[in-house]
């Protein structure tokens, strides 16, 4: 249902999310935890389009998400 695969996130020159990978199956529940400044918002405005990954795919049920808006 939902693939990430080897994100990666910049600010500027600082390298934010590296190399994250999660996949979540239709029926599934998950959550991300962390400390603060972990990346927990910034992997989910990447999920939803607000920042563009430097490298790595997102997909939904197949189909890319990195042109669509948010």
């Amino acid at each position: 249902m939902l693939s990430v695969r080897d994100l990666n996130v910049y600010y500027k020159n600082i390298q934010v999310l590296k190399g994250v990978s999660i996949a979540v199956r239709e029926g599934e529940l998950v959550t991300v935890i962390g400390s603060n400044g972990a990346g927990k918002s910034t992997f989910l405005m990447t999920l939803c389009g607000v920042i563009k990954q430097a490298s790595g795919t997102i997909e939904f049920m197949g189909t890319s998400l990195y042109k669509l808006p948010p």
